[in-house]
């Protein structure tokens, strides 16, 4: 009898917490990526968004459709530099998954390692890449495109530049039209 109620008692646990569900969630982030085919992530992330120190929503047009495909590019911020270069340099050859709320939006293959920290996020699912760029913003309380350069070392300063070459254009006009008036008057009382 004992035997049958400790049986039944052992029964009973098991069934009450194999009913639970795991409530545990990953942070969003960079993961490396285990194995491709089964979508398996390590444990640990790489870094996690709110390592982010600046990020760009940036458009491309789509040469096969009438519409725009968005990426997002980053960098992380300078305590986090190195832990990025080391992770790039070790899954060199390999991929790296990029997981926001519990999805892999992408997971590039890594070709080198990466010293300055920069970063982009594109996917072909169907996820919108402005809704992302707002959430990730929002998590990770970082600085939005303000003075970012992407790339090609051009980006939001671009604006700037032009802005100051206009008005330094403008003055070497005016400084030019009184220097004309100038000669001008001088030559009106040299010949008068």
């Amino acid at each position: 009898m004992r035997t049958i109620l400790f049986i039944f008692f052992l029964l009973l646990l098991w069934c009450g917490f194999s009913s639970f569900e795991s409530t545990s969630v990953r942070p969003n982030g960079w993961y490396y990526v285990i194995d491709m085919e089964h979508d398996s992530l390590s444990a640990d992330p790489i870094v996690t968004v709110k390592d982010f120190a600046r990020i760009k929503l940036d458009s491309v047009s789509d040469s096969n459709e009438d519409n725009m495909a968005y990426r997002i590019l980053g960098v992380l911020d300078d305590s986090h530099k190195t832990t990025w270069a080391e992770a790039t340099e070790k899954s060199i050859g390999k991929h790296i998954g990029f997981l926001f709320n519990g999805v892999i939006l992408t997971a590039p293959y890594v070709n080198c390692k990466i010293e300055s920290g920069k970063f982009f996020i594109a996917t072909d699912k169907a996820y919108d890449m402005k809704l992302l760029y707002q959430q990730i913003l929002q998590e990770a309380g970082c600085k939005s495109e303000f003075g970012f350069t992407d790339e090609v070392g051009q980006g939001e300063s671009t604006f700037t530049f032009w802005l100051i070459r206009g008005g330094l254009i403008g003055l070497l006009l005016v400084i030019m039209c009184f220097g004309f008036l100038k000669v001008r008057k001088i030559k009106k009382t040299v010949s008068g």
